[in-house]
């Protein structure tokens, strides 16, 4: 997933990586499997409940972002957060994070 020849500048975040050139829809889904995406595995071994999966993470999110306000805390040991184990970027567990419940105003 990190490699440039399938995603150009693939080290950097691009919100909008998977939207087609006139931004109305995806290319991909986010539950497609294929070799240049193995998120959910390839073949018959690809994830049966990654549709259940998908969907869950997305409420899950959805709440978050909608209901607290979230940010890496200053505290923590400085340098870098996190670590790659094979196409993983995963964070070290050192880092935390503060989460504020939003005012419902």
């Amino acid at each position: 997933m990190r490699d440039p020849s399938t995603y150009p500048d693939s080290m950097r975040f691009n919100g909008f990586r998977f939207v087609d050139e006139q931004g109305i829809g995806s290319v991909k889904r986010f539950t497609d499997t294929s070799p240049t995406y193995p998120l959910w595995g390839l073949g018959k071994r690809s994830c049966p409940g990654r549709y259940f999966a998908a969907r869950v993470l997305k409420l899950v999110l959805a709440h978050v972002l909608l209901n607290y306000d979230i940010k890496v805390n200053d505290d923590s040991k400085g340098g870098i957060r996190c670590f790659s184990w094979r196409s993983a970027i995963i964070p070290k567990s050192g880092t935390t994070l503060l989460f504020r419940k939003l005012s419902q105003t």
